[in-house]
């Protein structure tokens, strides 16, 4: 649905079960170098993109526990001036900034500098695709192009589409799901991001990210290591047993399962399209010493049996019916706290090519995702080009920082983290 110039739409919009979620939570996603429009202009695009509809995002106003959320065609998104000398700190001091500012925040925000875009993001608004395909959006309507993004609307029932088309034409697969849930130890479930979740009264958040940047020879060791090994499968597996065993090696004390983020536009069939959150979190057993080979196996099992997905279904569904409660207080702050990790690996991004990056610089892409509470340890990688930026995020006032500052030193030279054997 588009607006008609000079008008002003208002409408009521029915939140999914993972909008329901996930709204409350917030991250920080980073870009960075590129060449920006001022930022009078960027909130003249915004403004368009906000008009195109609801299913661009911009307009509504999440409320978790509220099905019913509103939309706004002609609702501002603020730009914000990056302060001077706040780029050249590096990327986690300005996510840092960006989330830490005190007072309420607008569903999203954006904060812009000569070379960076900074979003700051409720998450009932969508997933970390979502804002890949804003930035896109951003830069065509910037330069008088056709966002096809903007134009084509959600398909409706989208989540019963995609489980009818995993589970309903392939019985056998529903099955493999069941079974590859019945493997894992009890405990597995979707788990809400929001950083308010087991916080005691007389302990408040403190966040805190660290990024560690893997150059393009260290990437490179990584891959052909990889393909020596296991050949062309499992790199996502790779780098988690890779973020583990830095863990591991730094003293951080974790938990023996672990989070790992899926994106389930996997199973949706060509043509289909959601703009919101359509993510899930599958908590896996990962313990101490685990082989590489296992964790490859077991994340490769779970996405084959489009077990992410069931999940999905099932959580969404019983979120429609039981909206999320207000997350309940514990009496007091665990001491000597167990890192409970959430891991999300978007791979080599290529969605954003086409954006005018500067010539002959590091390509960035991170940021900060709230911790699930005071132990929560959020883990972003993502690659552009022939770098990575490993984002770690986490509470300063239960983890020390010199250990976390460990993990990123040991992430930046990760070929010493793989194995001699499989």
């Amino acid at each position: 649905m588009n607006s008609l110039a000079g008008s002003r739409i208002r409408e009521r919009y029915w939140a999914s079960g993972p909008e329901l979620t996930l709204a409350g939570s917030r991250y920080v996603l980073l870009f960075g170098d590129m060449k920006m429009p001022a930022a009078s202009d960027l909130s003249s695009v915004l403004s368009k993109i906000t008009a195109a509809g609801p299913h661009t995002r911009l307009g509504l106003t999440p409320r978790s526990g509220d099905r019913v959320w509103n939309y706004d065609s002609d609702k501002s998104i603020a730009v914000h001036r990056l302060p001077d000398g706040l780029v050249g700190l590096g990327p986690a001091a300005t996510a840092q900034y960006v989330r830490q500012r005190p007072g309420q925040h607008d569903p999203i925000e954006v904060f812009v500098s000569d070379r960076q875009i900074v979003l700051d993001v409720d998450h009932g608004l969508g997933d970390g695709i979502f804002v890949l395909d804003l930035m896109t959006a951003i830069f065509d309507v910037a330069a008088d192009r056709t966002s096809g993004w903007m134009a084509k609307a959600d398909t409706r029932l989208i989540l019963p589409r995609a489980l009818g088309r995993t589970f309903g034409l392939r019985p056998k697969r529903a099955w493999s799901a069941l079974r590859f849930g019945a493997g894992l130890r009890s405990g597995t479930h979707l788990r809400t991001v929001s950083n308010t979740d087991g916080i005691s009264d007389s302990w408040s958040p403190s966040l805190s990210v660290t990024v560690a940047h893997v150059g393009a020879d260290a990437e490179l060791a990584v891959d052909e290591w990889r393909r020596a090994n296991i050949g062309t499968a499992g790199t996502s597996a790779v780098w988690l047993h890779v973020v583990r065993e830095a863990m591991r090696a730094a003293g951080l004390p974790t938990s023996d399962r672990v989070m790992v983020l899926w994106d389930c536009r996997r199973y949706l069939p060509g043509g289909q399209a959601v703009h919101g959150n359509f993510l899930v979190g599958v908590e896996l057993p990962h313990s101490a010493g685990e082989s590489l080979r296992t964790v490859i196996s077991r994340i490769r099992e779970s996405t084959v049996s489009g077990f992410p997905l069931a999940v999905l279904g099932l959580a969404s569904a019983r979120t429609m019916y039981t909206p999320p409660a207000a997350p309940v207080r514990s009496l007091d702050r665990v001491g000597n706290p167990i890192a409970s990790v959430v891991y999300t690996d978007m791979g080599r991004i290529t969605a954003l090519d086409a954006l005018p990056w500067w010539p002959d610089t590091d390509r960035c892409f991170t940021g900060l995702l709230d911790p699930s509470g005071p132990d929560g340890v959020t883990v972003f990688n993502t690659r552009l080009d022939d770098t990575r930026n490993i984002a770690i995020t986490y509470h300063d006032n239960v983890f020390d920082t010199s250990v976390i500052d460990r993990v990123a030193d040991l992430l930046s030279d990760p070929i010493r983290l793989l194995p001699v054997r499989l």
